[in-house]
């Protein structure tokens, strides 16, 4: 019984330990860029900013569904990498029977999809440990969707950081892609 409370300790400080939330940040990062470039290699007309960053952000979904089971071993025991899934806005999520998060059918109304959620067991209940949004753009993570995210799973504070967080391709959007703005008033 000691052993198995000791893990609960070790597990629970994993959990909100800043280095695990920084190497889930860089095994994402190549893989964001791996999406930003198998984009780019099929390119073939020019694109705007709007219809590249969503066909990124599918591959990046794809490729992290492809590598879930192979990241969350590597972050350690109780680990689940989760895209793209679907959360009630202004409530908690639900908990079901075996401790894991039920999440709502993709595309219910007044939901919020973060691309990435990193969850791990803990005392048997799952628990937030990230949320990645990716971002191909100017913009960053808004005010109002990182509120949303702090009321729905009851994080204090009001700036973003721990344990939202943004990630950007680290290579340069290519020349194909306009900004509409641009496109309208010239």
């Amino acid at each position: 019984m000691i052993s198995r409370a000791l893990a609960a300790i070790v597990q629970t400080i994993a959990a909100d330990d800043p280095a695990v939330r920084e190497q889930i940040l860089e095994i994402l990062g190549p893989i964001a860029d791996d999406a930003h470039a198998a984009v780019e290699a099929t390119l073939e007309d020019v694109l705007s900013a709007q219809v590249w960053g969503t066909k990124v952000h599918k591959a990046f979904e794809n490729l992290v569904d492809e590598m879930a089971d192979q990241i969350a071993e590597v972050l350690g025991e109780g680990f689940n990498i989760h895209t793209e899934e679907s959360i009630e806005k202004g409530r908690s999520p639900r908990i079901g029977k075996d401790g894991s998060i039920d999440w709502e059918p993709r595309g219910t109304p007044n939901t919020i999809r973060p691309d990435v959620i990193v969850t791990q067991l803990i005392d048997g209940v799952e628990t937030l440990v990230l949320i990645v949004d990716l971002k191909t753009g100017k913009a960053g993570i808004s005010k109002a969707w990182a509120r949303s995210l702090r009321d729905i799973f009851s994080i204090p504070g009001e700036k973003l950081g721990d344990p939202i967080q943004e990630l950007r391709p680290s290579l340069p959007r290519p020349t194909q892609v306009y900004d509409e703005e641009k496109i309208l008033w010239q």
